[in-house]
């Protein structure tokens, strides 16, 4: 299972996954920022790329899962 980035991952969700899950998904969605970030640097600017919104969608799911994370060490 892979991270899917047209799906949306409720807290629910994430909580269910286990720890390996988790670092996995996290691996992946860094992965994909930092595609975003390249395909953004090559067309020169952020407003031309065709899909803008997948920034902001990336990384609150990366601040999901660190969030679920930090609940687990701390619980």
């Amino acid at each position: 299972m892979g991270y899917d980035i047209t799906i949306k991952y409720t807290p629910e969700y994430l909580r269910e996954l286990s720890y390996e899950e988790l670092n996995g998904f996290l691996t992946q969605m860094h992965q994909k920022l930092f595609e975003l970030n390249q395909k953004s640097f090559r067309i020169g600017r952020t407003k031309d790329i065709p899909e803008p919104h997948l920034f902001k969608k990336v990384k609150k799911d990366i601040a999901r899962i660190l969030t679920i994370s930090k609940e687990r060490f701390y619980v």
